[in-house]
């Protein structure tokens, strides 16, 4: 099995380790901008971010962003050349074989992606998360641990879906969004802005 670098050594990091790790990789290593100060996450090694020209994937190593946060995940993406960077998918995961999912994407434990989804590049599907029916999420998304979306829905670049919220049918949400933990969204959403509450409603853009 090939070396996978993870890029970014947080708590997110030490999910995509696990997972990694669950697929039958081998050889786990993370690069951090905080070393030397960590050396290790969990018990997995930690070096220091080497210089572009030196991020460069081969037939025996892949790279891997394992930040949390959306828009890093993009500028690492820009800066370093990761158009191999696998898909890490955990094992209990239930994905359909009629379901896309595109490079460098995070599916957690428990989580279940159905038919005709369309998930986007370097985008979470946390654990225990739900994407029901021909959903398309964009490159760059995050969706939260335990996460409901319903059938139809469209979710933009860079949008954020927190923990244990929930999305009606056929709902579109725009860019850049965040929605609270918890939230029940039934209407659209445009770029831009923040949800929170039950009907979520736009606390500000």
């Amino acid at each position: 099995m090939k070396h996978i670098i993870l890029i970014g050594a947080s708590g997110h990091g030490r999910i995509a380790a696990d997972i990694a790790e669950e697929m039958g990789y081998k050889n786990i290593s993370f690069l951090d901008d905080a070393y030397p100060k960590i050396r290790k996450n969990s018990k997995w090694v930690v070096t220091g971010i080497p210089e572009k020209n030196k991020i460069r994937p081969t037939e025996h190593m892949e790279f891997f962003i394992s930040i949390g946060n959306n828009n890093i995940r993009e500028q690492i993406s820009i800066k370093f050349d990761l158009s191999n960077s696998p898909i890490l998918c955990h094992p209990s995961a239930i994905i359909s074989k009629y379901s896309k999912i595109a490079q460098g994407t995070l599916i957690g434990a428990g989580s279940i992606i159905n038919f005709g989804a369309n998930i986007g590049k370097h985008t979470i599907i946390n654990t225990n998360a739900s994407i029901d029916h021909d959903c398309i999420i964009g490159d760059f998304v995050h969706i939260s641990p335990g996460v409901s979306i319903a059938g139809g829905v469209s979710v933009g670049a860079r949008t954020w879906v927190g923990i244990g919220a929930s999305i009606r049918e056929n709902v579109k949400i725009g860019k850049d969004v965040i929605i609270g933990a918890g939230a029940a969204v039934v209407n659209d959403i445009d770029d831009n802005r923040m949800v929170l509450g039950v009907p979520a409603k736009v606390n500000k853009e």
